[in-house]
């Protein structure tokens, strides 16, 4: 056991983890970009069902920082706790000036969810240890989807992922979320588009995916690449329809694309149901339904999230935004009918950002809202 950068930290071997008692959660410090550290998931072993930070509720299975993590050394042990009390009670004496611990309620069981912030960096896991996220972002109009689609994006690429960010909302939003240049004009898809001998679009010949997404996405902050379905203007869809088709045809594509198997795929979907039950994010294995705290709003989540969850494999999430406190949280689980993954609060820095048409995570970064966020981003990569 030895002090690194202030704090205490532990090298376990690989038969040490294997032979940790039952019901044993352990913290562990990862790389960051910058080169220094931070708090990341925990193992977590037993039949009680204690999970560690930031980890599922699953007993009797181990964290992704296992065995091969700490052989190459990216990931070290620095505590280890049999209650949730006292492993709040053992981060708090690693890191008593920039540690903020704040309950999160009950979580899918008789545990506490628990988040932790080091400073103004959320809970992250290394990138080597996070499951390829294919989500989209759906809900009502006016919701946040742009916002929380944008950011986990941007989050995401900042762990390292290869992110591909899939706006077939025909409304501007994504793109400002994303901190990119602005929407196009003429969308760059429409290239790819032709129509045949019936008059109706295809694909050019030789254009698949890969090659679509290579010549036809546009880049983003962080290294993402943005493909669109195209934007409405004066001129109303037709000359947009190229594009649209291209899109459609590209996204159902993509899961059979080796070259995306371990990219991040962030969907933003238009307002409502229409295109979840047309399958527009045929990509996705998780729905991320954004719920503001009103009825309208969690009637449209429930509504799309049935939708979602009636293709074979399809989950759904409920997160909830712009609330303003307990009882905001308390209503939206109440109308949506389960827990919510995570609630983002309202947040005046993130509001001021959108009326800038700026980037929340550069405008507003630190801010409670981004940090909800952040970790939501280590919760989707646990579902």
């Amino acid at each position: 056991m030895r002090a690194e950068g202030g704090t205490l930290a532990l090298r376990m071997s690989d038969s040490a983890v294997a032979h940790q008692p039952p019901s044993l959660a352990l913290v562990v410090l990862l790389p960051n970009r910058a080169g220094g550290t931070q708090l990341g998931e925990a193992l977590y072993r037993g039949d009680a069902g204690i999970g560690g930070v930031g980890a599922s509720q699953r007993g009797g299975q181990r964290g992704h920082c296992g065995t091969q993590l700490l052989r190459r050394g990216l990931c070290r042990v620095v505590g280890q706790t049999t209650t949730w009390r006292s492993l709040l009670t053992h981060l708090a004496s690693l890191e008593p000036r920039s540690l903020d611990l704040c309950s999160r309620g009950q979580h899918k069981g008789a545990y506490p969810a628990v988040s932790a912030c080091v400073g103004s960096t959320a809970l992250h896991r290394h990138p080597d240890s996070v499951p390829a996220v294919r989500i989209a972002v759906v809900g009502k109009g006016g919701a946040g989807k742009s916002v929380i689609s944008g950011t986990i994006a941007r989050l995401l690429a900042r762990e390292g992922k290869r992110v591909l960010a899939l706006d077939s909302d025909l409304l501007p939003g994504l793109s400002l979320s994303l901190g990119a240049a602005p929407d196009p004009p003429e969308p760059p898809l429409r290239e790819a588009a032709e129509k045949d001998e019936d008059g109706r679009w295809r694909l050019k010949k030789g254009i698949g995916p890969v090659r679509a997404v290579q010549r036809y996405a546009t880049d983003a902050p962080d290294g993402i690449r943005l493909l669109q379905a195209g934007k409405t203007s004066r001129a109303g869809l037709e000359p947009i329809m190229g594009s649209v088709n291209a899109y459609y045809r590209v996204v159902h594509r993509l899961r059979r694309a080796q070259a995306f198997e371990d990219w991040a795929l962030i969907g933003d979907l238009p307002a409502g149901p229409r295109h979840i039950a047309f399958d527009w994010a045929p990509y996705a294995d998780l729905y991320v339904a954004v719920v503001q705290p009103s009825a309208q709003s969690a009637l449209t989540a429930r509504r799309v999230a049935r939708i979602a969850r009636m293709r074979e494999g399809v989950r759904a999430v409920f997160v909830a935004n712009r609330v303003t406190g307990a009882a905001d949280i308390r209503r939206v689980e109440e109308l949506v009918g389960e827990p919510l993954l995570a609630a983002v609060p309202n947040d005046e820095a993130v509001a001021r950002a959108e009326r800038l048409g700026l980037a929340p995570i550069d405008e507003a970064a630190g801010s409670p809202a981004v940090l909800e966020i952040e970790r939501l981003v280590t919760a989707l990569a646990g579902e």
